[in-house]
């Protein structure tokens, strides 16, 4: 069994000042920056990322691990369009020279946006399964910032996002993406996504899994996880900072061959959350008050 791997991860920050260069992407500061081939396996084994937790997989399971490019900028500003088309382009080529492959894993963020494109993510998995054909199994790893969209859902066989903020769990989604993708091929199950947008904004102080709201929402969606028929939950609370059609929170199931059931898991997520926005308004201090309370510290 042959597996793709690759990773191409950005936060993007729509209202910042300056344009997230390849250049950024070459040396992200502070952790690896673009790797390619066995590299990544060199670079990566053993890290808490979700490259890691696929590295991790390949050798619990045996599949072949191919892997391709990752790389990684740090939140910044609106991807140059060119700096995108280079990485996506290294990405194709080398899924190209790698096929046939049987599946593939993508360590993704979920929120890039680049200087033509909103929609970062959907347009790289677009690209990917015209590559590939629509029978290969795509599986994806998000940062629980993700700003999920359509396309995205339509694309991937299924979605992994992570579960914890601060996230602490990147290297465990990674682990459960490579399985869910081995259990695909191997057709033990049948993913089948259904996918619920809730029409609000999280403020990130709101969106931590330590505390409620989101700590009781995310009891919901493991309670889910443990039903008959269900495969993998996630709920991403959004990047707010990214000013898009599609930013905000998000509700996606994948449930085993069975569309309905997906759907409507996926709407009772969104709908407790909805029922409890409320709790979700940020209330911050104001500027004097903060600085006061700073100098009297």
């Amino acid at each position: 069994m042959r597996i793709g791997v690759a990773g191409l991860c950005h936060e993007t920050n729509t209202f910042a000042e300056g344009v997230t260069r390849f250049e950024h992407f070459e040396r992200s500061g502070g952790f690896p920056g673009l790797t390619v081939g066995e590299q990544i396996v060199e670079t990566l084994h053993a890290t808490k990322v979700p490259m890691g937790g696929f590295i991790a997989a390949s050798e619990e399971l045996g599949f072949e691990l191919v892997p391709i490019i990752w790389t990684f900028a740090q939140p910044s500003g609106i991807v140059a369009q060119n700096a995108y088309e280079k990485l996506a382009g290294m990405l194709l080529d080398g899924l190209e020279k790698a096929m046939p492959v049987d599946g593939v894993l993508l360590d993704l963020h979920g929120a890039m946006v680049t200087e033509e494109l909103e929609d970062g993510e959907g347009d790289l998995l677009a690209r990917i399964r015209h590559l590939i054909g629509p029978d290969i199994p795509i599986m994806v790893t998000l940062d629980l910032h993700a700003n999920i969209t359509p396309a995205m859902a339509a694309e991937a066989s299924a979605l992994i996002g992570y579960d914890t903020y601060p996230h602490v769990d990147c290297f465990e989604r990674g682990i459960e993406a490579a399985h869910l993708l081995v259990d695909t091929i191997s057709g033990r199950v049948q993913p089948s996504t259904g996918l619920a947008q809730i029409d609000m904004l999280i403020g990130p102080p709101k969106q931590c899994t330590l505390l409620s709201p989101m700590k009781d929402i995310f009891a919901l969606v493991h309670e889910i996880e443990q039903r008959p028929g269900i495969l993998v939950v996630t709920l991403a609370a959004g990047f707010p900072f990214s000013d898009t059609y599609n930013t905000g929170p998000c509700a996606v199931v994948s449930a085993d061959g069975d569309q309905h059931l997906a759907q409507e898991s996926a709407e009772e997520v969104a709908e407790q959350l909805w029922q409890r926005r409320e709790q979700f308004r940020l209330e911050l201090t104001p500027v004097e008050e903060a600085i006061r309370y700073a100098v009297e510290q």
